[in-house]
């Protein structure tokens, strides 16, 4: 087994966790149609789906958006 790929693996499974939990606590940041699953279906499968119909990239582009520090930018 590539100790690379585990590796990579690890860092997806760490991203995708830190996206449920964050989405379960603030469901506000998926859109609407999400949010009715929630209160029809619970939050849990509403952040499941949203999670799961999510491309690798925009995942990893909402993982930063939500987590990484913006840079101070110098005027």
């Amino acid at each position: 087994v590539d100790k690379e790929a585990k590796r990579e693996e690890k860092k997806v499974d760490k991203m995708i966790a830190e996206l449920y939990e964050r989405l379960c606590a603030d469901p506000s940041l998926m859109p609407n149609f999400y949010m009715q699953i929630a209160y029809h279906e619970g939050i849990d499968r509403a952040v499941a789906d949203y999670i799961s119909g999510m491309s690798d990239e925009y995942a990893t582009r909402l993982f930063e958006d939500l987590f990484v520090p913006k840079k101070w930018h110098v005027l």
